[in-house]
């Protein structure tokens, strides 16, 4: 009779065609839980028009966020209050927003647009569905401007879709505008409309999984496996 071939890990045998099966099934697992964090994507949020009031699952700086695009004034949306209280933290919320609707074609690799209509059409977009408007642009209020003779203004980041597309405004500097600032499309000037970007956790502020985690995770299930098995043989 044939003795099959054997080896020894953690002091358990295993021949080596289990072992094969074994490993195979656990590293399977592995990377489908990679596989499913790799695909998941931001979704976005449609009311009874069919226009966008918001994206769930923004990836921002590694952290999830959902944004919410509301009408009326800097003091009735946020009450005084920043989501985001830095011209930098601002920006990358905005470039997240960007990437979602625009893409980005100048990063390496390019990075393909999830809502490329949005992008293409602004009227799709709540806030911005007036006849006519060439840009939706997208506020990320981030502080009180400090410096005289402007000071108390609201210093926002601004996003554009539309025909000014791929527009993060003036980088990491933002500008002022009067906390009694109106979106509403009355307010609309130059042929561009204006919202702003209400912005909260993801489901208490999940962080994007990253490779290196889901490896020891995969890691993991296999050295749970084989324990397991080492019992079943003693």
């Amino acid at each position: 009779m044939r003795v099959p071939k054997t080896c020894a890990l953690l002091g358990a045998n295993f021949s080596y065609g289990s072992m094969k099966k074994f490993i195979t099934g656990y590293l399977g697992i592995a990377l489908l839980l990679f596989g499913q964090a790799l695909q998941a994507a931001p979704i976005g949020v449609l009311n009874a028009s069919g226009q966008y009031t918001g994206i769930t699952g923004l990836d921002v700086g590694g952290t999830l966020y959902d944004v919410v695009f509301k009408e009326g004034t800097y003091n009735g949306v946020f009450g005084g209050t920043f989501d985001f209280t830095t011209a930098t933290s601002a920006a990358t919320a905005a470039t997240a927003i960007l990437i979602a609707l625009g893409g980005a074609p100048l990063f390496s690799p390019p990075v393909p647009a999830t809502f490329p209509a949005l992008d293409a059409d602004p009227s799709l977009m709540f806030g911005c569905q007036q006849v006519g408007i060439l840009a939706c642009k997208i506020l990320t209020p981030f502080e009180f401007d400090p410096i005289p003779p402007i000071t108390g203004n609201v210093n926002v980041i601004e996003m554009r879709n539309g025909t000014e597309s791929g527009s993060v405004q003036n980088g990491n500097f933002g500008y002022p505008l009067s906390p009694t600032f109106d979106t509403t499309p009355n307010d609309d000037q130059f042929g561009s409309a204006y919202v702003w970007a209400d912005w909260t956790p993801s489901g208490g502020g999940g962080t994007v999984p990253e490779p290196a985690s889901l490896a020891l995770l995969g890691i993991g299930l296999v050295g749970v496996g084989v324990m397991r098995r080492r019992k079943q043989s003693v």
